[in-house]
């Protein structure tokens, strides 16, 4: 199972990269003549901090649907990302074995990762299954492209309102 990249409706623009395989339903609640606004479930919970998370993307359940089905015959490869420690600045290397242990990868806002620690310079955060979240540097898209074999990345970008 490989990863898709989808456009946040709270931030347009902002994208997440979610793991289809975590995906357990797609729910329409906001519907207008261009497109629409789903909200994503997932096998586990997302957590911020001690707020539950949910995830709502641009685009209609139908053509969400198709996109997991196709991102189904996604392989998944090894990533290596740059993971953010709060006791520096300077990103680690994280070597991530099993992708599949990741349900997102949410691109974060400035003003988002910047009340976190005014020190760290990150892009985004993972969010994995066993409830816990790392902060990392790479965006949403690098991250598909490094996981995804080939860079085949399913990409659904929604209409504006």
């Amino acid at each position: 199972m490989g990863f898709c990249l989808f456009e946040e409706a709270g931030y347009p623009g902002t994208f997440l990269a979610a793991n289809g395989n975590h995906i357990i339903d797609v729910t329409q609640i906001k519907r207008f003549d261009e497109g629409g606004v789903c909200a994503l479930q997932f096998k586990a919970p997302l957590f911020q901090g001690s707020d539950m998370a949910t995830m709502d993307v641009l685009g209609l359940a139908d053509d969400i649907w198709a996109l997991l089905n196709d991102c189904a015959k996604i392989g998944l490869n090894k990533s290596h990302l740059n993971l953010m420690n709060k006791l520096s600045a300077r990103p680690m290397p994280l070597l991530v074995n099993e992708p599949d242990r990741i349900m997102l990868v949410r691109e974060l806002q400035p003003d988002e990762f910047m009340s976190e620690d005014s020190s760290l310079l990150t892009a985004s955060r993972l969010f994995f299954v066993d409830g816990k979240h790392r902060f990392i540097s790479e965006r949403p898209g690098v991250f598909v492209a490094q996981t995804n074999a080939g860079g085949q990345t399913p990409i659904l970008k929604g209409s504006h309102s």
